[in-house]
């Protein structure tokens, strides 16, 4: 994909939150999509956001926070507690959520297994850029990567 402007990655990233909050939140059975990830969000021509793929997702029964399921989603979008106890929660889909925002601010893959350990996982390079205050300065925002 081309360059995508900073207000295009923001229109993007607004409408995936607004979808996967209506699942959560509108939805009259909440839904984790479960497989939250930059090729799962499809564009137009004119950047709008489509969530696809489905076929991972768990209906959360209203008295409940958290389904026990197998573990499965893309490596570099899961969390690690929901990768270790099977625990599929909001929070993991936040999580999911987190690295797509990272990619789009940065064009950087989830995993890069041939970088340095420190820059190997987009999610805990990205907290301990932050940290240092080097998120932007880090990041290569001159184009955007396929997932």
């Amino acid at each position: 994909m081309p360059w995508v402007s900073w207000e295009n990655r923001l229109k993007i990233a607004a409408e995936a939150a607004g979808v996967l909050a209506y699942l959560r939140s509108a939805a009259s059975m909440p839904i984790i999509h479960s497989d939250v990830k930059v090729s799962n969000i499809l564009l137009d021509n004119i950047y709008t956001a489509k969530i696809t793929d489905f076929g991972a997702s768990k209906l959360v029964p209203l008295d409940q926070t958290q389904v026990t399921t197998l573990v499965q989603g893309t490596i570099g979008y899961l969390d690690s507690e929901y990768f270790q106890t099977s625990q599929l929660t909001e929070k993991s889909e936040v999580y999911s959520f987190g690295v797509v925002l990272a990619k789009l601010m940065t064009g950087k893959k989830p995993l890069s297994p041939t970088k340095s350990e420190g820059e190997r996982n987009l999610a805990t390079h990205s907290i301990i850029s932050i940290k240092e205050n080097k998120f932007f300065s880090s990041s290569r925002t001159s184009d955007f990567e396929g997932s």
